[in-house]
């Protein structure tokens, strides 16, 4: 009987050279644009919500609201937003940071969609120490 003999050859693999460095870098930047991209779009579905723009809508009708915040008066770059259908029924609840030129708040409003109609069960402002409903009869300040 013959025995055969082989010889085990290890490589030992160097990391921390300049290529390592790099793919780790280009790695973490595509992740820094992903999350830069996403930010972007979840951003720009926000400002189009109907529930926001009627909530912005308010705030501008309301002469309480806006001698808080003053006009011009833009959302925040990112909020909460629950989004959810049941029964052929749209449900949506958020909450953003709005900002105007005397005082910043937070916008909280609890929507529904049906039919293509909006209604709402809150609708408030936190501003100036204040919290305004803006669902109720504004009065003068």
């Amino acid at each position: 009987m013959q025995f055969q003999t082989t010889k085990s050859v290890s490589k030992t693999v160097k990391l921390g050279g300049r290529g390592t460095w790099a793919l780790v870098s280009a790695i973490l930047g595509g992740m820094a644009v992903a999350a830069v991209a996403l930010a972007v779009w979840l951003h720009h579905h926000q400002m189009q919500s109907r529930p926001l723009q009627d909530g912005l809508a308010a705030i501008l009708a309301n002469p309480e609201a806006v001698a808080i915040l003053g006009t011009p008066v833009s959302p925040g770059y990112l909020g909460t937003e629950t989004d959810s259908s049941v029964d052929h029924q749209r449900r949506v609840e958020l909450s953003i940071s709005v900002h105007g030129p005397k005082a910043n708040g937070a916008l909280e409003l609890d929507g529904r969609e049906k039919d293509g109609q909006w209604s709402y069960a809150l609708m408030l402002l936190t501003a100036g120490g204040e919290q305004l409903d803006l669902l109720a009869p504004a009065t003068k300040r």
